[in-house]
């Protein structure tokens, strides 16, 4: 089994013979924060892991860009065709909630404090998106990001 880094830092596909080429992994905005992953398995299938904390971007400095909230690890048959819809987080509080079906890229990975903000995503997801933009704009948070930081134990930067 090899291993490859994908588009920038994070999406690792791996694979067995020759299908890496094949193995397509395209991600684009759903249009309610969240980002939709559309796997193709190639002709050997594949699997694709996407890790927590994946910052992706429209490209365009207008659009939001918005950090995964969970990981995705799929294991694709042979010509199996997937999409996964995986949550995701505003980066920019000044900024809206980016078109549904445009086409993201990754750009980075999420340091790691805020990675683990998002590794409490699943009991408070009502309360992620204050807790990041908290985390990310640098200010005090407020009651709901407050229990978010304090169940990931994380020191606000602010308050």
């Amino acid at each position: 089994m090899h291993a490859i880094s994908m588009l920038i830092v994070s999406i690792i596909v791996l694979w067995t013979g020759n299908a890496l080429a094949e193995v397509s992994v395209e991600l684009a905005a759903s249009g309610s924060g969240d980002v939709i992953a559309s796997l193709s398995g190639g002709s050997e299938g594949g699997r694709v892991v996407v890790p927590v904390g994946t910052i992706v971007s429209g490209g365009d400095i207008s659009q939001q860009d918005l950090v995964l909230g969970q990981p995705v690890d799929v294991n694709l048959a042979p010509h199996e065709r997937r999409e996964v819809t995986v949550p995701a987080f505003c980066i920019h509080s000044s900024r809206g909630v980016p078109e549904p079906g445009l086409q993201m890229r990754e750009v980075e990975r999420a340091d790691p404090t805020l990675v683990r903000l998002l590794s409490v995503q699943g009991q408070y997801p009502h309360l992620m998106q204050s807790a990041v933009w908290s985390y990310l704009d640098g200010y005090a948070p407020d009651d709901q990001a407050r229990k978010v930081f304090l169940m990931a134990g994380v020191v606000p930067k602010t308050g």
